[in-house]
């Protein structure tokens, strides 16, 4: 019965084939991508057959060394939902219908496929990047998609740029389990969807693209704490490029840096980050890469503050900057990056006895935190005084009865500097 099953199948299957034009397209026509409801209705026919349920772990085993997850996690036939897998990949065709069947996608013929042109694709996909990005999060949700997950993450340590290996290198798939393979097979559908919002595909293909909005970028975050392969390196990773940046990792407890609850802090302030980043005229993708050029340059840097940076805006970067203060990343780093960027300063003259005082030797991590929030109370007390306009107007009258002045050297005295 289950053979005369079959064979009903594979002429059922054959009709669906014929109707489809597989012969035209053999014999060179142009391939009608317009015909989702047929390829679901293939697909549907296949899954009913036993074929796969008889040879399933043959084909295991012969792609084992191709496929890692395979070789990883040992999977069989009853560990696969076949029919729902090929539903699945029916659901993805379905996506990827507009792009198929535009007028500019690079294969419209089975000859195409050997002599596609990868620019010509790349601009397919992203012209129609949305509907890639659905399909892709149809066929991450398949039974079948975690045993593909270690290869797929080899693949992507290898796009990673030389300069960058050395994080890409830290991540290790071999770690995971295979429940957790899935999760993060799911969560990386989600992930492309946000970088996808997040225009990065844009800077990427296109050097252009705005910054993402706020939720995006919460968004990310989550993405990027909620897959295993990354949540239990950010401690490695932070290591990692500390070293990388000839910053000392002496005295540093990387085990005591609890990353959910400074991850719970970066969110909260995302609010006041993005009216900070608004109020300082920061639009696109490559006015963040500009600020690299901007900060290096004294002239530059002194210009751009004095056309951006204002009372109310200095002062929400100020609230931000003691919130932040209060992570334990913060704590555990903030002493030896301060002593890292101190390091570069180098004055002469009069203030060349300031050289001395920022090496911050006599600072324990905690004494540092402390003297860090304390600077930034000292300087929001100043703003808010208003005295800081008579330096920017290079006045020297400053009016004694000033209110916040006893404030400022109570505050001043405070400090261990």
């Amino acid at each position: 019965d289950e053979l005369i099953a079959e064979v009903n199948y594979l002429a059922d299957a054959a009709a669906i084939l014929a109707e489809i034009g597989l012969g035209d397209i053999l014999s060179g026509a142009n391939i009608n991508y317009d015909q989702a409801d047929k390829v679901e209705e293939l697909l549907t026919v296949l899954g009913k057959m036993s074929y796969a349920k008889y040879h399933a772990d043959t084909y295991m085993e012969k792609y084992e060394l191709t496929i890692k997850g395979i070789y990883m996690y040992e999977p069989t036939y009853e560990d696969l939902d076949v029919a729902g897998d090929l539903a699945k990949i029916a659901d993805a065709y379905r996506a990827l219908v507009p792009m198929l069947t535009d007028s500019n996608f690079a294969i419209k013929t089975i000859e195409d496929f050997k002599a596609i042109h990868k620019e010509t694709f790349i601009d397919n996909v992203k012209a129609h990047i949305n509907e890639v990005a659905d399909a892709y999060e149809y066929l991450a949700n398949t039974s079948i998609a975690p045993y593909f997950y270690p290869t797929l993450v080899e693949k992507a340590k290898g796009l990673v740029p030389t300069s960058l290996r050395f994080v890409s290198d830290l991540l290790s798939v071999e770690e995971l389990t295979l429940e957790q393979a899935k999760s993060d097979m799911v969560v990386s559908a989600r992930l492309v969807k946000d970088l996808i919002a997040a225009n990065v595909h844009e800077y990427l293909l296109d050097k252009t693209g705005l910054i993402p909005t706020q939720d995006v970028t919460e968004a990310l975050i989550n993405d990027v704490f909620d897959m295993y392969i990354f949540n239990t390196k950010f401690s490695a990773i932070l290591e990692a490029l500390m070293v990388k940046l000839n910053i000392s990792t002496e005295d540093v407890d990387f085990d005591a840096i609890d990353w959910v609850s400074d991850k719970a802090v970066l969110v909260s302030e995302l609010s006041d980050i993005y009216e900070f980043i608004e109020s300082i005229n920061i639009v696109t993708i490559n006015d963040v890469i500009a600020l690299r050029d901007v900060i290096s340059s004294v002239s530059e840097f002194k210009a751009f503050i004095n056309e951006n940076l204002n009372s109310y805006n200095a002062r929400i970067a100020l609230d931000v900057a003691n919130s932040l203060l209060d992570t334990t990343v913060a704590k555990e780093v903030g002493l030896n990056l301060a002593k890292k960027v101190a390091g570069k300063v180098n004055l002469n003259g009069k203030l060349a006895v300031f050289n001395e005082i920022l090496k911050l030797e006599k600072y324990s991590k905690e004494s540092f935190n402390k003297e860090a929030k304390d600077g930034i109370a000292l300087v929001d007390t100043f703003i808010e005084s208003g005295l800081y306009k008579n330096l920017s107007d290079r006045s020297l009258v400053i009016d004694w009865n000033n209110p916040y002045i006893e404030t400022m050297i109570r505050e001043f005295v405070e400090l261990q500097l």
